[in-house]
């Protein structure tokens, strides 16, 4: 689900988009973590990506969130804003 203007919209979901999340992850955390580069987070974390639009969250499948790019280093209770 994603948040748009405040408003829960449904995604579809499948074993294999499920799947394909779970190699994407895999992956790109073999090369994330070893050279500390950031964090890796999945379908749960949240982003509110339009300053303008506080209430437009969305959900990717798989992200990536640079070190520097952590504020002190702690991942946000919350969604993060970016």
């Amino acid at each position: 689900s994603e948040l748009l203007e405040g408003v829960l919209k449904e995604r579809n979901a499948s074993a294999r988009a499920s799947e394909i999340s779970a190699v994407l992850a895999t992956t790109i955390s073999g090369f994330v973590r070893p050279r500390k580069l950031g964090r890796l987070y999945l379908s749960e974390t949240g982003y509110v990506c339009f300053p303008g639009k506080p209430k437009s969250v969305r959900f990717p499948d798989v992200s990536f969130v640079r070190t520097d790019r952590i504020p002190n280093g702690v991942s946000p209770d919350g969604y993060f804003t970016v």
